[in-house]
């Protein structure tokens, strides 16, 4: 799955450029986040392996998640903790994401996470070919264990007591 709609600063450039060279009919993305979506586009997009959605409504993400073996985020933006990072983590999928703003951080100890330069769809392309091939109790597997690892990563406890150490470092 990819939630970026048509947006560059997502990541859109990177994955259809990636699908594109890859050319592999067995691999499937849905993209969401389109206002509209034509036939037109459908089938230009299709070419390539993608299946456009609009943009989900909340009570259909859980639905769409269990469809899917996980996320790509190939985002060309840093951003310092992407929503859509910590979504697919707590949902126990994996991820495909650039390695940009505060993903590496955020996804540290993950691994059921894959990341790329940012921009680098060739990189991608090699990322999807092994993800393809793993079996779906690998990717079941890993999904539960980057959830794991958020949870204690991000856990209130652990997150206030580093806070302190780094307080009283200061000081």
């Amino acid at each position: 799955g990819y939630f970026g709609g048509l947006n560059l600063l997502k990541g859109f450039g990177v994955l259809y450029n990636a699908l594109a060279f890859l050319n592999d009919p067995m691999i499937k993305v849905h993209v969401t986040g389109l206002s509209h979506v034509t036939e037109k586009m459908s089938t230009t997009f299709g070419r390539v392996g993608m299946v456009l959605h609009k943009k989900l409504e909340y009570d259909k993400q859980e639905a769409f998640y269990r469809q899917i073996r996980g996320v790509i985020f190939p985002s060309i933006s840093p951003e310092p903790l992407p929503y859509v990072t910590a979504e697919t983590i707590l949902r126990g999928r994996i991820l495909i994401a650039s390695r940009i703003g505060g993903i590496p951080e955020q996804v540290k100890g993950c691994k059921g996470v894959f990341l790329f330069e940012a921009g680098s769809y060739l990189k991608m392309v090699e990322i999807l070919k092994y993800v393809k091939d793993l079996d779906k109790e690998s990717i079941l597997d890993l999904g539960f264990q980057n959830r794991e690892v958020f949870i204690k990563n991000f856990n209130n406890e652990t997150v206030i007591n580093e806070f302190l150490n780094i307080i009283s470092h200061l000081i």
